[in-house]
């Protein structure tokens, strides 16, 4: 499950992995025994078990502010941050259950999280969505911030690849925006970088596990499989790669 994060693991991947980690992480707070855990030990343990049992060093977590409990329910409330991107998340009282976050049940499930799909190349996922478009132009968005050191990193990958497309595409870049918010949602719960190909594949994380020759030529075929293989003089060299894409 982590070889796809393994160079970055952004908060989407605490909530994708939040039903697993319920039965691992009352294993692994029950050291702490019964009654209530004192607000700070809440906080060190929380922090303790994302950073050594979720991100294992590849970020890392850090308080914000000190846990409240929740009245009438027994409950820790427990907010971190992992590289600007904060998380609610909630902590039994006795310490034994940790629940990386919480599920507003009155809105719709489906809207909480990215489109399903399978991965592919360069780690994206595959979706059965409609192309987006704008004019006849498949979109790719790609959304990111100043201060996020991975989106620093793909920033110039994207766009020198975007730059051999021409008019082909539309290419929208949100960075410390909230343009086009609803695609962002749709594909990201709230990780940067996060690529969005057309609305057919898309990523949240970097490719820098592969380098930026590989991210490149990668980013090129699936581009190139939207636009039906245009141009062909860009198209025509990934064609190995092209040919993998799920």
């Amino acid at each position: 499950m982590f070889d796809k994060f393994k160079n970055y693991i952004p908060v989407a991947i605490v909530v994708i992995i939040a039903i697993v980690l319920v039965v691992g992480s009352a294993m692994y707070m029950g050291k702490l025994g019964g009654g209530k855990v004192s607000v700070k030990d809440a906080g060190a343990n929380v922090l303790d078990y994302v950073n050594k049992s979720i991100l294992q060093g590849r970020a890392t977590a850090t308080l914000v502010g000190d846990p409240v409990l929740v009245p009438n329910y027994n409950l820790y409330k427990v907010k971190f941050s992992i590289q600007g991107q904060e998380i609610e998340s909630y902590l039994t009282a006795d310490g034994k259950m940790f629940f990386p976050e919480g599920i507003d049940m009155t809105k719709d499930t489906a809207a909480q999280s990215p489109a399903p799909g399978n991965t592919t190349v360069g780690s994206f996922t595959a979706t059965t969505d409609e192309v987006l478009a704008e004019n006849g132009k498949p979109i790719v968005y790609f959304f990111g911030s100043t201060t996020c050191p991975h989106c620093t990193w793909e920033k110039p990958v994207i766009q020198g690849v975007i730059a051999k497309f021409g008019s082909v595409i539309s290419y929208h870049e949100n960075i410390d925006n909230e343009k086009d918010k609803d695609v962002f949602s749709k594909y990201s719960t709230g990780g940067i970088p996060t690529v969005v190909i057309a609305g057919k594949y898309y990523r949240v994380g970097s490719g820098e596990n592969t380098g930026a020759d590989v991210e490149a030529k990668n980013l090129t075929a699936l581009i190139c499989k939207v636009t039906g293989n245009k141009p062909d003089a860009v198209c025509s060299a990934v064609q190995d790669i092209i040919s993998q894409i799920k």
